[in-house]
């Protein structure tokens, strides 16, 4: 009989809560008050697309870049920095 406290073992790959992707999407929704739902929709995403991109269990679009930057207003140091990690997200 399993505990029902354990941790659920989900098939498949599993949520990197440590990527400088994860961060960074989570980081600028949290200051700038948007909400994941918000967020994707903007983008043309559902929510559990945008969910799976972040936490890498889905691959980077390659026009996830473009998407981000012509949807919401970066710094040129904020588009740097989220190019580089989703350099680092398709290796």
């Amino acid at each position: 009989m399993s505990n029902f406290l354990e941790p659920l073992k989900i098939k498949g790959k599993q949520p990197n809560h440590k990527t400088k992707l994860f961060a960074f999407i989570r980081n600028y929704r949290i200051e700038n008050r948007i909400l994941l739902f918000d967020m994707a929709k903007k983008l043309g995403y559902e929510s559990a697309e945008l969910s799976g991109i972040e936490t890498s269990r889905y691959p980077v679009p390659n026009d996830f870049y473009h998407k981000m930057i012509n949807a919401f207003h970066f710094t040129e140091s904020e588009k740097k920095e989220l190019k580089i990690a989703i350099s680092e997200a398709k290796q």
